[in-house]
C-alpha cells in the first residue's frame, strides 16, 4: 500500500510517522518510519489528508501475456513439446507445423517410455529378489524370470503415414505382421480368427 499525504506540511506527516512508531512499541511491534499491520479484511479509518493507494491495482493483466507466452514457448523448447501442448492454446499454429513440432515431443515420449520401463524393471527384479529372500518364493526365481515390458504407441494425428511406413518395412522384412498388430493394439491371431 501507498500512503499519500496530500495538502499536509512535512512536519504533519513527521508526526504522523511518530505517531504510528508509538503504537507499534505499545503493541510490541518491530518499530519502523512508515510500518502499519493490516489484519485480513481490515476497515481501515483514513484520517483526513491521507490516501491510500494499492500498487498492484493499476496493474494492466493483458500486457503480461505476451511475456508469460514467451515464457511457455522456452518452457516448451526445454521439454521438446510444441507450445500448444502446454499451452493449450493453438492459436498462433498452422496444422503443417503442428505436425512438425509433434515430432520431437513423440520422440522424447517415447524416451521417456523406455527410461520408465528401464526403471521399473529394476524395481520388479529387485522385488523378486526380497520375495526370494524373505522364502515368499523358491530360490533361483529371480534367474529364471525374464521381465519384458512394452509401452504404448504414442499416438500421432498423421496415422496414414505411419500405417505407409509400416508397410514399407513389412515389405521389406524388417518387421512381422504379428509386431505391427501388437504396436496398434490388436492380437494377429484373434484378429485372423474374426475374417
Amino acid at each position: 500500500i501507498v500512503r499519500k499525504h496530500t495538502g499536509i506540511q512535512g512536519g504533519s506527516v513527521q508526526q504522523y510517522l511518530s505517531a504510528l512508531a508509538q503504537q507499534q512499541q505499545l503493541r510490541r511491534e518491530p518499530s519502523g518510519d512508515s510500518y502499519q499491520r493490516f489484519p485480513p479484511g481490515a476497515i481501515v479509518d483514513v484520517p483526513p489528508g491521507i490516501e491510500y493507494q494499492l500498487v498492484g491495482s493499476g496493474i494492466d493483466p493483458s500486457r503480461y501475456v505476451p511475456a508469460i507466452q514467451a515464457e511457455l514457448r522456452a518452457v516448451a523448447a526445454r521439454l521438446a513439446m510444441p507450445e500448444y501442448m502446454l499451452s493449450g492454446d493453438a492459436s498462433n499454429a498452422n496444422y503443417a507445423s503442428t505436425m512438425v513440432a509433434e515430432g520431437p515431443a513423440v520422440k522424447m515420449f517415447e524416451r521417456l517410455q523406455s527410461e520408465m520401463i528401464w526403471y521399473d524393471s529394476i524395481v520388479l527384479m529387485r522385488a523378486l529378489e526380497l520375495a526370494e529372500e524373505n522364502g515368499r518364493l523358491p530360490p533361483g526365481t529371480s534367474q529364471s524370470v525374464i521381465i519384458d515390458a512394452e509401452a504404448p504407441t504414442v499416438m500421432v494425428r498423421d496415422r496414414l503415414r505411419e500405417a505407409q511406413a509400416d508397410q514399407i518395412l513389412l515389405s521389406m522384412g524388417v518387421v512381422s505382421e504379428r509386431t505391427i498388430a501388437a504396436r496398434y493394439g490388436y492380437d494377429l491371431d484373434q484378429e485372423r480368427a474374426q475374417q
